[in-house]
């Protein structure tokens, strides 16, 4: 349910349009925290005690992989302008 919850509140964060066009940066602020908080609940691990379940549990746990590490390099700290 936290998860649910999570993603709710990163669909209300990311459609925030007078947020996003009065100050870009504390939006973006809001929507990598909540990202962020995603992906720690994403992080905990697929268990499958049923036999028959353990291929879906694979492809699901890849899946997942895949989003965490997309959600990393989202919400990484942005460089500045003048670094390299």
């Amino acid at each position: 349910m936290a998860l649910e919850q999570a993603i709710h509140e990163l669909e209300s964060a990311a459609g925030d349009d007078s947020m996003a066009g009065s100050n870009p940066v504390a939006w973006r602020t809001a929507v990598r925290e909540r990202l962020q908080r995603i992906r720690a609940l994403m992080t905990e691990p697929l268990v499958s005690r049923d036999g028959w379940l353990v291929a879906r549990a694979q492809h699901a746990e890849r899946d997942r992989c895949a989003l965490v590490e997309r959600m990393s390099a989202m919400t990484a700290a942005p460089r500045s302008a003048g670094s390299s």
